[in-house]
């Protein structure tokens, strides 16, 4: 997987996490038998993550992250 694709996918999966985006397909309903709160839960990852891309991509982005922070200590930026 391109790192691009990996970035694109895990933002997405992020988003729908946070904006409850899901909301149609995964409510929240009483049942009305028991009087009690029904949900289904919505997984960022429900198939499997390869993580030897996932730690590339990240350790790319700390060490972009450390570059910024050194620019903006030595006054770079």
């Amino acid at each position: 997987m391109q790192e691009l694709e990996l970035h694109d996918r895990i933002i997405n999966r992020r988003n729908k996490a946070i904006a409850h985006s899901e909301w149609n397909e995964f409510q929240t309903s009483v049942d009305c038998d028991t009087k009690m709160i029904d949900r289904q839960r919505y997984f960022i990852y429900p198939e499997f993550l390869d993580i030897k891309p996932f730690t590339s991509l990240a350790k790319k982005l700390l060490d972009q992250l450390h570059n910024v922070v050194a620019d903006l200590v030595l006054g770079k930026s």
